[in-house]
């Protein structure tokens, strides 16, 4: 996965949860710092693929 259909699927997974879901985003929201929590998983998710990557091309 890179980096903007990563950040795509998370823009369309939020707005499915704002409208579903609304008190559970707002909450989520107060409560923790969701996109950052968000953008840091996909960092990670990105780097370890790259690290897979790397490692199968030698």
């Amino acid at each position: 996965m890179n980096e903007q259909s990563a950040e795509e699927t998370l823009s369309f997974l939020i707005e499915e949860m704002k409208s579903q879901y609304p008190w559970f985003y707002v909450s989520c929201l107060l409560e923790h710092d969701l996109l950052g929590m968000a953008n840091e998983f996909i960092k990670q998710k990105v780097a370890d693929e790259s690290l897979h990557v790397s490692v199968n091309d030698h």
